[in-house]
């Protein structure tokens, strides 16, 4: 009896530290019908999730042989080429295409693929806890994780990554790990990531999908944790690609105005999905380059957002970005307090181990993807840029968590 007692006096303690710690979030002006901040959980609900898997993850890790723990390492990425299979082959979407499930044998009529591999792949599938098989009738239904490599969601990601992007990492292991100077990406390919991909507008586009594919869960904490200065700002997406985001925080904010700046060709496809998204005549993308001075009317900017954007550059070039960021706001005719707001996985936040992990491992993608030089970078990395660029509020950065893996921090121009 005592020991249930203890139990549930350090439950009901850790319960308490839990919903002292929560943090209200933020509730924009309006929601719109299919808001992505439907996907982020309460405060509470986040955190003790986040605790609950740490320990979990914990548990497993000192409970798993090294053995075992090794031979997993070394074949992880056959969980990746297995979910690749699925997807590049038609056979995710052709599984959820029935309510009822459908039989491997089926599948690959349908597609035309060998049933002997496509009845091992989905087996996989099972497995990986991306499909369900009902063992009476020999079909498969996907689960909800499967469902996350449709068309409409990861699909365009999970080939990318699986694609050019597995090739630039084994460039940085066999190549640049040796010699440097250039991305994993480029010792491969023989071009950088950008060059590469305006040649071949086919991955190209496929990266477009993957980028806006990524959005939903971070503009959902962003919106739902970020208060902005005022609801009637500008917000600037500096490298907005195609307007996703700048559309998704309009839309929850309907006084707001706002600018992408991006590459001429991004630019164009930016016009055509805001003005899809009816709000043409609040936002709009504009041609040219981040290392470039910016055009005039970026100077009504209020926030100057960049999500993505620090980790794929060097520390001189990221400088060059935020100079070219302090002289348009500079430019101003009135003169009122702007700021740089940087969404990203900013490392050593207090995040948990998993957390950790993956922010480590998305820099190592960067040195593979991007120039020499690129990762991710912490908060006081972070500070010494904006003293770099000569940013009144350097060393005075305000830090806003977020129900997500992303951190996004503000400093004063």
């Amino acid at each position: 009896m005592l020991k249930l007692v203890a139990v549930f006096t350090v439950l009901t303690f850790a319960t308490s530290i839990l919903i002292a710690t929560s943090r209200p979030g933020v509730t924009p002006s309006h929601i719109p019908e299919g808001s992505h901040t439907a996907l982020v959980p309460p405060w509470l609900v986040f955190n003790v999730a986040v605790k609950l898997n740490s320990f979990f993850v914990f548990l497993a890790r000192v409970t798993t042989p090294p053995d075992v723990a090794a031979l997993d390492l070394a074949t992880a990425w056959w969980k990746s080429e297995v979910t690749y299979g699925l997807a590049y082959n038609g056979i995710f979407s052709m599984v959820a295409s029935s309510d009822s499930g459908v039989t491997c044998g089926d599948v690959a009529t349908s597609l035309d693929l060998q049933e002997f591999v496509v009845c091992q792949y989905m087996q996989g599938g099972v497995e990986l806890h991306l499909m369900e098989r009902n063992d009476s009738s020999d079909t498969y239904t996907l689960t909800s994780t499967g469902s996350m490599f449709l068309e409409d969601k990861l699909h365009s990601f999970l080939l990318m990554i699986n694609e050019e992007t597995r090739n630039g990492w084994r460039g940085v292991s066999t190549k640049v790990i040796k010699s440097g100077k250039v991305s994993g990406f480029e010792a491969h390919y023989g071009q950088d990531f950008w060059t590469w991909h305006n040649e071949h507008p086919d991955k190209g586009a496929q990266f477009d999908n993957a980028m806006m594919s990524l959005s939903p869960g971070p503009t959902g904490a962003m919106i739902s944790d970020w208060k902005p200065p005022r609801e009637d700002i500008v917000l600037c997406d500096i490298g907005g690609g195609v307007g996703a985001v700048l559309a998704d925080v309009l839309e929850h904010y309907p006084r707001m105005r706002g600018m992408v700046l991006d590459q001429p060709a991004a630019a164009d496809r930016a016009n055509e999905y805001l003005k899809e998204k009816g709000l043409s005549d609040r936002a709009e993308a504009v041609g040219g380059s981040f290392f470039e001075p910016f055009p005039a009317k970026f100077s009504e900017c209020d926030v100057y957002h960049l999500r993505f954007i620090i980790h794929d550059w060097p520390d001189a070039e990221n400088i060059l970005i935020l100079k070219n960021i302090k002289e348009s706001a500079e430019s101003a005719p009135t003169k009122t307090k702007k700021s740089v707001a940087i969404m990203g996985f900013i490392t050593s936040t207090g995040a948990s181990a998993s957390m950790e992990q993956a922010k480590r491992l998305m820099s190592i993608n960067m040195v593979s993807g991007c120039p020499y030089g690129s990762r991710e970078r912490n908060i006081s990395e972070h500070e010494e840029l904006f003293v770099a660029a000569g940013y009144s509020g350097a060393r005075d950065i305000k830090v806003t968590p977020l129900r997500t893996i992303q951190t996004l921090i503000e400093a004063e121009i």
